[in-house]
């Protein structure tokens, strides 16, 4: 996943969150205001009107009462209606028919209002229109009884609307006693809604912050993280720790970039190993060539002194002899010297056609009487060699005596070394030319050293090719190394590997 795809997601989550908690948090807020204002001023204006109704009547019956009294007051004390009434409003018939339509519309109002009616009941809303309308109808007739001066109609009309004043009152009282409750339920049910409300936004805030943690949790391992091993592989490249590799956490940029970064110090490691090594082998082939100059000239004196001394000798004397002796160790001693000037220069081979198996008779036969004096049993097998092959007989011939000297040489007595040339048919094999670059050959052939001594230990197989790597007291580490110089110069491998007979084996394999 790229980095981009990544701050997208993080981006788009952490903007969700946000989003989300704040579309829940005014959705919760609207509720409750809605609910709470719709509510309250329902019930409010339900009350206002029957406030207003009760009122209209009380005022209306407190005039009717008064004026009644004022105008018949024997039919008042009659009817038992107790002592007058005390003046608490003067009558006036403009607002008594004033106060008749005000009230009328607003029962009107209220019949037309069907939330009145969801909250009151039908059945109430229906009592308190006909019992309001009852009652205006009453006052109409005792306003119609004391325009004639009719003062026991007006007095019966009065105690009527008295009764049917005091029914509508306590049925307004019932009405405005169960609002009030309505209200107290509107209270509670804003209250819990609240309580909800806040209960949304502690788990949206609880949200948010785990989303905000899971945010910086992936920043940390997808980016700080790495950013963090990045920064710490530059620091120890800079101080020259090429081995310090970067751990690859991802297959991102990041990840990408740390591979690069360890695949570069990879490359400046073997780039520096090699350096070293040119280096080394700069200083040996310098030192070897002084060497070389210094040993040739006292050689050139023994052999011109041994060349005129056996001169001056009968052929037939001991001192001839020796003096022949002596230019032979000499002669060979300089083409040791050769040799070893030769191997710290650039190897160039010239492949000639040979018959494996006369080539390998030819080179192990030398071999057989330092086998013999260990009682060593030497092996060659050859069934299998091709016909033909091409390989430079002279560093052929020096590689296979090095690895078979030193089988020799490892080996304790009566063990056995086996030195096999044979073919193999394996096409998809893939061999290396001089400059790295892999190439196909149609067909091969193997060489195998192997014996059954104590074998080499599995952690040093990958370093006793290298130079002056060694193992023996008394060893300079070439051997090998010049082995798999001369293997490589012909394009071919050498591996080293546990033999089935408890020791080493070298394998070379080659194309024919």
């Amino acid at each position: 996943m790229k980095l981009t795809t990544r701050f997208v997601i993080l981006t788009s989550v952490l903007g969700l969150a946000v989003v989300i908690s704040l579309g829940v948090a005014y959705w919760g807020v609207a509720s409750v205001d809605r609910e709470v204002r719709s509510s309250y001023g329902e019930i409010a204006d339900i009350l206002s009107k029957l406030e207003s109704i009760k009122s209209n009547f009380e005022h209306q019956m407190q005039a009717l009462e008064y004026e009644s009294f004022r105008r018949f007051p024997d039919e008042f004390s009659t009817a038992g209606t107790g002592k007058a009434p005390p003046l608490l409003v003067s009558f006036d018939p403009d607002q008594a028919n004033s106060l008749i339509q005000q009230t009328q519309q607003i029962v009107d109002d209220l019949d037309d209002d069907q939330i009145f009616g969801e909250f009151t009941g039908i059945q109430t809303s229906r009592s308190v229109r006909s019992q309001s309308r009852d009652l205006i109808t009453k006052l109409e007739d005792c306003y119609e009884a004391l325009n004639q001066n009719d003062g026991s109609k007006t007095v019966r009309g009065y105690l009527e609307a008295r009764v049917h004043f005091e029914q509508l009152h306590l049925l307004i009282e019932g009405i405005e006693g169960r609002l009030l409750d309505d209200i107290n339920l509107s209270l509670d049910f804003a209250e819990e809604t609240r309580t909800r409300v806040n209960l949304v936004l502690v788990s949206c805030l609880l949200v948010a912050g785990l989303v905000i943690a899971l945010v910086l949790l992936l920043q940390r391992r997808w980016f700080n993280q790495p950013i963090r091993s990045l920064r710490e592989a530059t620091t120890e490249l800079s101080k020259g720790n090429f081995e310090h590799r970067v751990p690859v956490l991802a297959r991102d940029e990041l990840g990408l970039l740390s591979e690069e970064i360890n695949e570069m110090a990879q490359t400046i490691t073997e780039i520096q190993k090699q350096l070293v090594k040119r280096e080394r082998l700069a200083a040996v082939g310098e030192m070897m060539r002084r060497i070389v100059h210094n040993l040739r000239n006292p050689l050139a004196g023994i052999r011109s002194l041994a060349e005129l001394t056996q001169s001056e000798l009968p052929p037939d004397s001991d001192e001839f002899e020796n003096q022949r002796r002596i230019l032979v160790t000499v002669d060979q001693f300089e083409k040791w010297l050769e040799e070893v000037l030769h191997s710290t220069q650039p190897l160039e081979v010239r492949p000639m056609p040979v018959n494996p198996a006369i080539f390998l008779e030819s080179l192990v036969e030398p071999q057989r009487a330092a086998a013999e004096a260990k009682s060593i049993k030497l092996i060659v097998d050859t069934d299998n060699a091709p016909e033909n092959a091409n390989v430079d007989q002279m560093h052929f011939h020096h590689a296979l005596v090095a690895l078979i000297a030193n089988a020799i040489e490892a080996c304790p007595e009566g063990a056995t070394i086996k030195v096999i040339g044979r073919e193999i048919f394996d096409n998809r094999r893939s061999l290396l030319t001089r400059n790295g670059n892999p190439r196909r050959s149609g067909g091969l052939w193997e060489i195998i050293v192997e014996d059954s001594g104590p074998g080499i230990d599995p952690d040093l197989r990958n370093r006793v090719f290298e130079p002056y790597f060694t193992t023996k007291k008394a060893g300079f580490g070439i051997g090998l190394a010049i082995v798999r110089n001369v293997v490589r110069a012909h394009e071919g491998e050498i591996d080293v590997s546990a033999s089935e007979m408890g020791g080493a084996r070298f394998t070379i394999t080659l194309s024919c």
